[in-house]
């Protein structure tokens, strides 16, 4: 390999810290992406889980209203 401006061959040091480079880069890049795909999965977790527990808390309500609507029922009033 040879220097950007092509005038010599590169130095052992100077492939080492173009590859440091690279490699701080890859690692920041790596991070980012986890970072995103962590966030994507939080949202997709809670787009999930809203609708369950409304329909949780509908199904209990209902479930509530036929136990008091029984009561009534069975008590004769």
């Amino acid at each position: 390999m040879t220097t950007a401006d092509d005038s010599r061959p590169a130095t052992i040091s100077e492939l080492r810290m173009v590859r440091d480079q690279f490699n701080g880069r890859i690692d920041n890049l790596r991070d980012e992406l986890n970072n995103r795909i962590d966030d994507l999965r939080d949202e997709m977790n809670r787009r999930i889980d809203d609708p369950q527990r409304m329909m949780l808390w509908g199904m209990g309500l209902l479930a509530a209203l036929m136990i008091a609507l029984m009561g009534v029922v069975l008590s004769g009033v």
